[in-house]
């Protein structure tokens, strides 16, 4: 049996986290509207990108909130997070840089390998700052077309290994895992 990396789907709301999941799985597997906290709890499905099989955790959207329930979904993006072997931060590049973007990047960094999804890219581009993008890889896509997800796909596939034997799944990690 082939073992699927574990990739969490994180970023804040609306920015096509649940698109995303939906273009790689091709076929509408999760809700996906204009409102924002429609993703409450975690929804998962198993693809192959760049020859690696991932199980995808598409997340609530990373907000405060004095919804309940909603803050349950945040608390188990959390979980998600801390979990994943692959973490896609998907930011939308049509809004303004925030503060909370470059903090969930470094976030993510921390935790396991990033790659910063830069969603929307049919969109006139809003997103104006290097530093937190300069900490990990970064692709321009658009979700709802799939432009872009072959380099999506190709930076995947540098973080496994996918020679016979290797069991997919076997990260080059980061320091903390190495000292782990």
């Amino acid at each position: 049996m082939t073992k699927s990396v574990f990739v969490t789907l994180a970023g804040h709301t609306n920015a096509g986290k649940s698109s995303l999941l939906n273009a790689l799985a091709g076929y509408e597997r999760a809700i996906v509207t204009p409102i924002p906290g429609t993703t409450r709890d975690t929804v998962e499905e198993t693809v192959e990108l760049g020859g690696i099989p991932l199980r995808l955790i598409d997340t609530a959207g990373l907000r405060d909130s004095s919804d309940p329930i909603e803050q349950l979904g945040v608390e188990r993006s959390r979980r998600a997070m801390e979990e994943a072997e692959l973490i896609l931060v998907v930011l939308d590049q049509s809004q303004p840089a925030r503060e909370e973007d470059a903090a969930l990047i470094r976030a993510a960094v921390e935790r396991a390998p990033t790659i910063v999804v830069l969603n929307k890219q049919d969109l006139p581009c809003q997103l104006e700052w290097t530093e937190p993008l300069d900490l990990a890889a970064s692709v321009p896509i658009c979700a709802k077309t799939g432009a872009g997800l072959d380099g999506l796909a190709e930076l995947v596939a540098q973080f496994f290994s996918t020679e016979p034997n290797s069991g997919y799944g076997e990260l080059l990690t980061n320091q903390r895992q190495a000292e782990a």
